[in-house]
């Protein structure tokens, strides 16, 4: 991880106290489900969609006993297409972590991601989102993960410019070309 992940990562802390982000580490989806869970995920894998992890997340939860998780990914791309953070959901399974989304839909995607870091706010649970959506007529991301992905992209942007592109050498920022 370079230097400017590290200081951003830092920041986070500083700038949104009040959320605990827990960074955790993902595994292959089949190191997390038993063969028939598998099994039923790959029978979804073709509608699962790089814009819709929650969907993703959620449609795996509706055929497993795994729980969806909310938070934030900060996301690398490869050749210096930029850095970001996205609000972002995946599932768990016991206590492995695994990310559907990222595995059928962000690898396949150009330019490719080089690293994706998961940061945790909250574990969420099939009927968390049915009593979400009988109270409010639909279900979704709680709303706390918008104001997160706001303020550590405000971050991102004074670090390494609107698109993520711009690099810290010997501490300035300059943009490469």
């Amino acid at each position: 991880m370079d230097c400017v992940t590290q200081i951003i990562l830092a920041e986070r802390k500083r700038v949104i106290p009040e959320f605990s982000l827990k960074e955790i580490a993902i595994r292959p989806f089949e190191d997390c489900l038993d063969r028939q869970e598998r099994e039923e995920v790959l029978k979804l894998s073709d509608i699962f969609e790089r814009k819709e992890c929650l969907d993703n997340a959620t449609f795996v939860m509706e055929k497993t006993d795994a729980v969806c998780c909310e938070g934030v990914a900060y996301i690398i791309l490869e050749d210096d297409y930029g850095k970001k953070w996205i609000r972002h959901c995946w599932n768990k399974k016991g206590d492995k972590y695994f990310d559907v989304t990222e595995e059928f839909c962000f690898r396949k995607t150009k330019p490719s991601i080089e690293e994706i870091h998961h940061f945790l706010l909250r574990e969420r649970s099939a009927a968390d989102y049915a009593e979400q959506k009988r109270r409010v007529g639909k279900s979704g991301f709680s709303s706390d993960i918008f104001t997160i992905e706001d303020e550590l992209n405000k971050i991102n942007n004074e670090v390494y410019g609107e698109n993520g592109k711009n690099h810290i050498v010997s501490s300035k920022i300059t943009t490469k070309n």
